[in-house]
């Protein structure tokens, strides 16, 4: 076991965090010795299965935090602006499979267009043809996808949304995914110049925080599924970069939960598992049973419920953490929640 968890894709974020320090923003080392060897933190247990950094120039005890989850979650937050694939020759034993339709002659031509209007190509090195749809192909109403879109942004509930557009909700919620396909389409393609070395003087940023609760689906269980979303946005351009949910749709909880037990992630402290930035079912169940909330005791006023919260907030083992499972809340029963801190 490492001393503090490597970096990760360029990632490192194990040093203190109070400005103020001397050490701000120097990283902890991976090994300690005696005198001018010794490192700048100590290494300590915060609680079981909670390492934290001692610092020893302020006193402070910035929790460790796995930069490999962290990784993880930028790629995750991040999909929308890869370059998408360009159209090119099916065919993987072709020369021109792996260049795209707009390098034109002599690798393809234009040849005309399919009953359903989407653009034919013969390739110049295998000779066969293929077809290019638009975004709406198989679509049998997209001419209603404005009309649905702009009740979305004015909030209108689906059902009504159904009645206005007379669509059934069958055929909304494919309407559904398609806008938000276009929609991350469109702001990839704008935010892409981002990293690609577009000037822009230094950003101060808004960042707020709401929490997000998702009604239960089985009538033998109730419970709630509760999740935070961050949102950011320049203060100076109002753009707003993103309003990002604590939750993966493209993991499977079965699969995880399979190879965290292979692996006794479980046994791990947190920092240095293999799936630091999952939700496990044995820490939700272990967080519920490790104590009640301090806000049990607010005697009804902003005033208490403040000081409540401050707390609460030290007697956790972590206090970056700020999720609470309760005896109201569950996990996803599809994807997994992401631990929000």
């Amino acid at each position: 076991m490492p001393r503090v968890p490597p970096a990760s894709g360029g990632i490192q974020v194990n040093f203190c965090k109070q400005p103020t320090c001397e050490h701000y923003g120097i990283f902890a080392a991976q090994t300690t010795g005696r005198g001018a060897q010794r490192d700048r933190y100590a290494v300590v247990s915060a609680g079981r299965q909670y390492p934290v950094l001692k610092c020893h120039a302020c006193g402070e005890y910035p929790p460790l935090k796995s930069n490999q989850g962290i990784a993880e979650e930028r790629e995750r937050l991040g999909a929308y602006l890869r370059v998408p694939p360009e159209p090119s020759c099916p065919d993987l034993d072709c020369a021109n499979s792996d260049i795209g339709i707009s390098s034109g002659s002599p690798h393809y031509r234009r040849y005309g267009s399919t009953r359903s209007g989407s653009k034919r190509y013969r390739c110049g090195a295998c000779t066969k043809t293929f077809s290019v749809g638009d975004a709406t192909l198989r679509q049998k109403q997209p001419h209603k996808n404005r009309l649905i879109f702009q009740l979305l942004m004015n909030k209108s509930p689906f059902r009504r949304i159904c009645e206005i557009a007379d669509l059934s909700h069958g055929t909304l919620y494919p309407k559904i995914d398609f806008l938000h396909r276009q929609c991350l389409a469109f702001v990839g393609h704008r935010e892409r110049s981002l990293l690609e070395g577009f000037s822009i003087p230094r950003l101060y940023l808004g960042i707020d925080r709401q929490d997000d609760v998702v009604n239960w689906t089985q009538r033998a269980d109730k419970r709630n599924v509760q999740l935070s979303a961050v949102g950011s946005a320049d203060n100076a351009t109002r753009s707003v970069f993103g309003m990002h949910l604590n939750f993966d749709r493209d993991v499977a909880a079965d699969v995880i939960e399979q190879e965290a037990a292979i692996l006794g992630d479980g046994d791990v402290q947190k920092p240095f598992r293999r799936h630091a930035r999952l939700w496990l079912a044995r820490d939700d169940e272990a967080t519920r049973q490790r104590g009640k909330s301090a806000r049990s005791g607010v005697d009804g006023s902003l005033k208490g419920a403040v000081a409540a919260r401050y707390q609460d907030s030290e007697t956790r083992a972590d206090i970056e953490v700020f999720e609470e499972p309760g005896r109201t809340t569950q996990l996803p029963k599809t994807g997994m929640q992401v631990h929000a801190e």
